[in-house]
């Protein structure tokens, strides 16, 4: 089994200067519109969780994946999955903006659904 936690932690990437408020003012955060399925490690037993900082581009698709917590062989199967998704990208006023934002991967062991 496998879900997502979205976390809104944004930070556009702008010509702001470092600090400036404005840097995140008035940002509508990417949202992901195709979703990819994790495959649950072969070999694994447990339940994990995996945090990734994703780049979305301006165009909506995944720039960089880097593991930010999360253990093999779960944080290898997050980096894939999220190589796959597609966002609708951050915007400011209309524009679309390049942004980083984090993103929580849960994976469920198999069996324990269904013992719930």
């Amino acid at each position: 089994g496998l879900s997502l936690m979205f976390i809104l932690s944004v930070v556009v990437e702008s010509r702001a200067a470092p600090g400036d408020p404005s840097n995140t003012a008035d940002v509508a955060p990417p949202r992901i519109v195709v979703v990819s399925e994790a495959r649950y490690p072969e070999g694994a037993t447990t339940d994990a969780s995996v945090t990734l900082e994703i780049v979305v581009e301006q165009d909506g698709s995944v720039e960089e994946v880097r593991i930010v917590d999360g253990d093999a062989p779960f944080a290898g199967a997050a980096i894939d999955v999220a190589r796959a998704y597609r966002f609708e990208p951050a915007r400011r006023a209309g524009q679309p903006l390049r942004a980083r934002v984090r993103l929580v991967v849960r994976f469920t062991a198999p069996g324990e659904v269904a013992n719930r």
